[in-house]
């Protein structure tokens, strides 16, 4: 329950309870002086808060760029593992076969190294043969 009361010449609003009563005296607070320096409290309170709602969209943007920026590394992330599991699967071949591809590359490189060495030999042979035999036929025998 409220009143509006005149007391003692004085405009006071009395609000109360069952348990509780509070007065408020209103001649101070219709004062030109006081009202005039809460609006310009009330002012500085507004630019305040305009401030802090500027400074709260601002953090939201930052926290929209970090989370767009967050989600492309981990989608890089989860690629670079994908590729990861890719290559150990690639080299999870067993040492024995690996040896046995060795092994198969070197005797086939050293069966055909013999055969590649056997004719260069023999086509150099031919050739350096010709041409010695070239510039010795011409000339007349020592004897």
């Amino acid at each position: 329950m409220s009143k509006l009361l005149k007391s003692r010449g004085k405009a006071v609003f009395h609000f109360g309870g069952p348990f509780f009563s509070y007065e408020v005296q209103l001649d101070g607070l219709l004062d030109s002086k006081t009202v005039d320096e809460r609006i310009t409290r009330l002012a500085e309170v507004r630019r305040d808060l305009e401030a802090a709602v500027d400074a709260v969209t601002s953090l939201q943007q930052e926290a929209h760029t970090r989370k767009t920026e967050v989600e492309k590394l981990q989608d890089t992330v989860t690629q670079l593992q994908e590729d990861k599991q890719s290559a150990e699967k690639l080299l999870a071949l067993p040492q024995e076969s690996v040896a046995r591809v060795i092994g198969k590359a070197s005797s086939k490189g050293r069966v055909r190294g013999l055969i590649e060495g056997i004719v260069i030999g023999l086509v150099t042979g031919i050739i350096s043969s010709a041409i010695v035999r070239y510039f010795t036929s011409g000339v007349p025998s020592v004897t």
